[in-house]
C-alpha cells in the first residue's frame, strides 16, 4: 500500500519544478556561453536539454544503482552535447518568449521522449532477465 524509500521516484525532498530548475542550472554556464556568443538557439537547447534531463534521472531514480542506466544517460548526454554544438542552430535575436517558449517546450518534450524510449530499450533485457531469475 505505501511505497518504500526504493518505490519512490524522483529525488526525496525535491518537487517536480525544482528538479527541472536544477538541470537548468547545471547547463547554464554552456547556455551562458552561447549566449554571450549571440548563439540563442543553443543557449536555449543546452536549458531544456539540462532541465528535461534531470528531470528523467528524478523520475527514473529507482534505477539509480543499474549500470546500464547511467550508461545510458551518460550516452544521452553525448548525443545531446552533440546536437547542440554541431547542428547549425538559428539565433534568435528578435525572437522574444513568446516564441521562444512552445520552442523550448516542444524541443524538451522530444528530449524527453528520446530519453524514455532509449531507457525503456535499454533496460527491457535486464527486466527479462531479472524475470527469468526469479523463476
Amino acid at each position: 500500500m505505501w511505497e518504500t524509500s526504493e518505490q519512490q521516484s524522483g529525488l526525496p525532498g525535491l518537487s517536480a519544478n525544482m528538479q527541472a530548475m536544477i538541470g537548468a542550472l547545471i547547463a547554464s554556464p554552456l547556455a551562458v556561453y552561447y549566449y554571450l556568443r549571440d548563439e540563442s538557439g543553443r543557449g536555449l537547447l543546452c536549458l531544456v536539454a539540462g532541465a528535461v534531463l534531470v528531470f528523467i534521472v528524478s523520475a527514473r531514480w529507482s534505477l539509480r544503482k543499474l549500470a546500464w542506466f547511467w550508461v545510458t544517460i551518460a550516452i544521452v548526454v553525448g548525443v545531446n552535447l552533440a546536437i547542440i554544438v554541431f547542428v547549425p542552430w538559428p539565433s534568435a535575436r528578435g525572437i522574444r518568449g513568446p516564441v521562444l517558449a512552445p520552442l523550448g517546450a516542444v524541443l524538451g518534450l522530444l528530449d524527453y521522449l528520446a530519453v524514455w524510449v532509449a531507457i525503456k530499450v535499454v533496460g527491457r533485457p535486464s527486466t527479462k532477465e531479472s524475470a527469468r531469475g526469479e523463476e
